[in-house]
């Protein structure tokens, strides 16, 4: 649990929802006591992490912390909102159902992160393929077939993202954006 709580937090998470199902699995508890005990722990974790960062400044943008208050703002009476009902539905929804519900938010949480951490590793591979001109690299990132990179050899209209052998303007070989940017290095020298 302390692993899982060191990793979460790493990540920017206070780590407590996931021990619940191991506190609920592997030790036996009821979601009676596994709750609050999850709680304490979100509260320990985020008094530490805010001890930590409540003055790093934002590494894109100085002027600002690292901690995005206006969020935190708008989100935690929600938070409380959600508490209080979740401690009055309690005792007259039961047991499972509160397993139930908490197994679908679990889950669909997971599939909204995967699908986000998908997302964000397709577009740093056509970042990265795109600054190392890695041409095939970028037609196999791109999920949607369309231009991953603009500019130099990028795909237009769902074309894959490969440099042409044939310049279709004047029938000769190579490419004429690749052309076009080895001009731009300066004069040739003979």
């Amino acid at each position: 649990m302390v692993l899982l709580i060191t990793l979460s937090n790493a990540g920017g998470m206070s780590g407590a929802g996931s021990n619940i199902p191991i506190m609920l699995i592997f030790f036996g508890m009821n979601m009676h006591i596994a709750v609050p005990i999850s709680a304490f722990v979100a509260c320990c974790a985020t008094g530490f992490r805010f001890g930590i960062n409540f003055n790093v400044k934002h590494p894109n943008r100085p002027e600002r912390n690292v901690i995005n208050y206006e969020v935190v703002t708008v989100t935690m009476p929600l938070v409380f909102l959600g508490s209080l009902i979740g401690v009055e539905m309690g005792p007259i929804i039961g047991d499972t159902a509160q397993m139930v519900v908490f197994g679908v938010v679990v889950a669909w949480s997971i599939y909204i992160s995967g699908k986000k951490a998908c997302q964000l590793r397709r577009e740093e591979n056509a970042r990265l393929a795109a600054e190392n001109g890695d041409y095939m690299e970028m037609a196999e990132t791109d999920a949607d077939g369309a231009a991953a990179m603009e500019g130099d050899g990028a795909a237009m209209d769902g074309e894959a993202a490969v440099p042409n052998s044939l310049n279709a303007d004047t029938g000769k070989e190579g490419d004429a954006d690749l052309n076009k940017s080895t001009e731009d290095l300066g004069p040739k020298e003979d």
